[in-house]
C-alpha cells in the first residue's frame, strides 16, 4: 500500500512537470479507458485551479449563476421529502420499535447544506485560506506553483488537529460540483449550487419536474443514511449498532431482493454483468429516494397543494407522467465501452 501511494503521488507530480509525460499518459488513457483526444488546454488549466482552488471558483460561479430562489425551493422540498419518509419509516412492518424509534430520531436529526458557505463572499476568510502559499508570478514554473499549493493545504490540514470542529461552516464539497453528498459521520446532507441547475433543477418549471429530478436526489441522500452502510451510524453520526437482530435479519431478506434483481442485469455495450452485491447501498437509495420523491408529489396533488400543470408539446402528459421523464431526462448520456466496463467493475453505482 505504501508503494502504491507513492506511485500514484508520482504520477500525479509527473504530469505537472512536461509535455512529454503527458503525451504518455494520454496513451494510458487511450489503451484504459479508449479516450482519444487529448483535453484543451484551457479546460486542463481549469481544472487544476479548479483543484487548487475549489471555494474561489465556487464564488465566481454562484455570483454568475446561482439563483437563490433554487435554494427556497429545495429546503421546501426536504421538508417535504422528509416528512413523507417519516410517515414511511413510522409504518415499516419489518423494524422492530426500538430501531424504529432510533430511525426516526436519526431522521429528525438530520441536517442539510444548500448552495454554498456564505464565507465565500467574505474576502478576508478567502485570503487567509491562501496564507501559506508562497507569492509567484509568470516567470515561476508551473510545477513549483502546484507544489506550493499542495503544502498550503497540506498546513491547514495539520492545523485543523489544534482546532475545535466546526460543522455549521464546514463544508464536504466546493459550491461548483454537480453532485450531492451525504455524510453518515455528521449525518447530514449538502446539496451544492452546481446541482441546482438543469437539468436537475429549474425555478418556474412544474413541481412534478423538479421532484423528478433533484426531489429523487434528496429522497436518494436521505435514504443513505439507512442504507446498509448509513445504518452502522446513528443519530449523531457515532459508529454504533442500533438495529435489532430481527431487524437485521429482515433488512438482509429484503436487500437480497435488490442483490437479485440487480445481478440480473448485462450490459450489451460492455459486455459485463452488473454486481448487486457492490451497488447495494446505491441501489437502495436510488429506488427509496424514487419513491420518496414521487409519494411526496402525489400527496401534494391530491392535496390540491399542487396543480396538475402540463408542458407545451407534452400535453398528453400528466404530472406523474413528467416525473418520470423528468428522472429519466437526468440520467440520460452516452459512455464509451471502456467508461461503462470500469463503471460497472469498479462504480458503487449501477
Amino acid at each position: 500500500m505504501y508503494n502504491l501511494a507513492a506511485w500514484r503521488r508520482i504520477v500525479q507530480l509527473l504530469l505537472l512537470t512536461s509535455k512529454k509525460f503527458g503525451e504518455a499518459w494520454q496513451i494510458l488513457l487511450q489503451a484504459a479507458y479508449g479516450v482519444q483526444k487529448q483535453k484543451p488546454r484551457w479546460e486542463y488549466c481549469l481544472e487544476k485551479v479548479t483543484a487548487v482552488m475549489p471555494f474561489v471558483v465556487g464564488r465566481m460561479y454562484v455570483e454568475k449563476n446561482f439563483n437563490l430562489s433554487a435554494k427556497n425551493d429545495v429546503e421546501d422540498m426536504i421538508t417535504n421529502i422528509t416528512k413523507t419518509f417519516n410517515e414511511s419509516l413510522s409504518s415499516r412492518p419489518w423494524m422492530t420499535n426500538d430501531t424504529r424509534q432510533t430511525a426516526l430520531d436519526k431522521l429528525k436529526n438530520m441536517t442539510y447544506k444548500i448552495g454554498f458557505p456564505t464565507w465565500i463572499l467574505n474576502d478576508t476568510i478567502m485570503e487567509d485560506r491562501f496564507r501559506y502559499v508562497q507569492p509567484f508570478n509568470v516567470n515561476v514554473p508551473f510545477f513549483m506553483i502546484m507544489l506550493s499549493f499542495d503544502d498550503n493545504a497540506a498546513i491547514r490540514t495539520l492545523l485543523l488537529l489544534r482546532m475545535k470542529p466546526d460543522r455549521k461552516n464546514s463544508w464536504l464539497t466546493a459550491p461548483a460540483v454537480v453532485n450531492a453528498f451525504y455524510s453518515p459521520t455528521t449525518n447530514e446532507m449538502v446539496f451544492p449550487a452546481g446541482i441546482l441547475r438543469g437539468p436537475f433543477y429549474q425555478h418556474g418549471l412544474p413541481a412534478s419536474v423538479n421532484y423528478g429530478a433533484i426531489g429523487t436526489v434528496i429522497g436518494h441522500e436521505m435514504i443513505h443514511g439507512f442504507d446498509n452502510t448509513g445504518k452502522q451510524f446513528d443519530e449523531n453520526g457515532r459508529l454504533r449498532n442500533w438495529w435489532s437482530n430481527l431487524t437485521q435479519k429482515r433488512f438482509d431478506s429484503k436487500s437480497k431482493c435488490f442483490i437479485d434483481e440487480y445481478s440480473a442485469v448485462f450490459n450489451e455495450v460492455a459486455n459485463r454483468t452488473l454486481n448487486g452485491v457492490n451497488t447495494l447501498g446505491e441501489n437502495i437509495a436510488d429506488n427509496g429516494g424514487l419513491r420518496m420523491a414521487f409519494k411526496t408529489l402525489d400527496e401534494k396533488l391530491k392535496a390540491f397543494e399542487t396543480p396538475d400543470i402540463r408542458l407545451p408539446g407534452l400535453e398528453n402528459y400528466t404530472s406523474k407522467h413528467l416525473f418520470f421523464l423528468s428522472n429519466a431526462f437526468v440520467w440520460c448520456g452516452s459512455s464509451r465501452p471502456g467508461d461503462l466496463r470500469l463503471q460497472i467493475e469498479y462504480d458503487p453505482h449501477s
